[in-house]
């Protein structure tokens, strides 16, 4: 089952392949096309709570899929009209649901968003991305 089957908020895979050459190979696959979407680096400035709090559950969808993302942040949130969705998912896991490794995430979309300079302003929208994540998670 991949992370899309097991509900987290991440674009279809429609194709793979995987070349082989010795004990070396490499790999592609090609995923659905998110359609009329912004980054979060784009949106994060005018973002209402509400979407933050989207957000929020969304990633604590993806992890309780039990996804890991080796780079998350805030170019790798894609906010099209009707959802959320997580990209980048290459040199991520599957089967990682440690709260060590989800807490890590969270702290690197923080840092994310401070390097962009999308902090303070973008306070209130974490907080209720936070507040939503843990609500999500029963916590």
């Amino acid at each position: 089952m991949d992370l899309a089957d097991a509900g987290a908020p991440v674009p279809r895979p429609v194709a793979a392949q995987v070349q082989r050459s010795g004990p070396f190979y490499t790999g592609d696959i090609l995923v659905e096309r998110v359609r009329d979407a912004a980054t979060l680096t784009e949106l994060a400035p005018g973002l209402e709570n509400a979407r933050w709090a989207d957000i929020g559950r969304a990633i604590r969808r993806f992890h309780q899929a039990g996804g890991w993302h080796a780079d998350l942040n805030a170019n790798n949130i894609l906010i099209p009209p009707d959802r959320i969705v997580i990209i980048d998912l290459d040199r991520g896991r599957s089967g990682c649901a440690n709260r060590s490794r989800q807490r890590a995430n969270l702290s690197r979309l923080l840092r994310s968003l401070k390097k962009l300079q999308l902090m303070p302003a973008a306070e209130q929208g974490w907080r209720a991305l936070l507040e939503a994540y843990q609500a999500a998670d029963g916590a």
